[in-house]
């Protein structure tokens, strides 16, 4: 599809400025598979404003040695944590305890009760240094504390997240899925 088509079926100049400039970040031998892909969610999802959100969060994870995509296996939670304490040790941070204890909490909820890839991102935050883990997937559902029941397996692991981190939450994503973070209180 040229550029003019892509402003025939709704984009904005703008829009068609930024997927140009991102066009040209990609090796030249993957233009014509991001420029389909991009179409292609388009015409999935009936937008191009989605389209770009997909096109240039795919561009960007490509070169993001802070994200890891994990597969939907029983080793997720394990590869979660050796990836965690690789990306503390590179910041200098020994104890990596609450934050191993964090991740496989939040990667076996993606597992257990979402949908897709599980991609996990430990970062620092901008603000205040601290680290933040985010764990993303493609499920519907929002994951929520349960009520305390002291007969039940599981079900604890929000209890536990919510008692180590400094902060937690979840956010839902604009083309499915959601993302559920905590930030370490190191």
């Amino acid at each position: 599809m040229t550029l003019c088509a892509m402003l025939g079926q709704g984009m904005t100049e703008m829009e068609v400025a930024m997927f140009e400039a991102i066009v040209l970040t990609v090796p030249p031998e993957s233009v014509k598979a991001e420029c389909l892909f991009a179409t292609s969610t388009a015409n999935r999802t009936g937008g191009w404003r989605v389209a770009m959100y997909e096109f240039t969060k795919e561009a960007v994870q490509e070169r993001d040695e802070s994200e890891c995509v994990l597969e939907r296996r029983e080793e997720a939670a394990a590869e979660a944590r050796r990836f965690l304490a690789g990306r503390f040790a590179g910041w200098g941070i020994a104890d990596d305890f609450d934050g191993r204890l964090i991740v496989s909490e939040l990667v076996t909820n993606a597992l257990v009760h979402g949908d897709g890839p599980i991609v996990l991102r430990v970062f620092q935050d901008e603000c205040d240094g601290l680290p933040v883990i985010e764990v993303r997937d493609d499920g519907d559902g929002r994951p929520v504390i349960r009520a305390e029941n002291h007969a039940a397996i599981g079900g604890r692991g929000l209890l536990m997240v919510a008692g180590l981190a400094h902060s937690w939450g979840t956010r839902s994503l604009p083309g499915g899925g959601k993302v559920a973070w905590a930030k370490c209180g190191i």
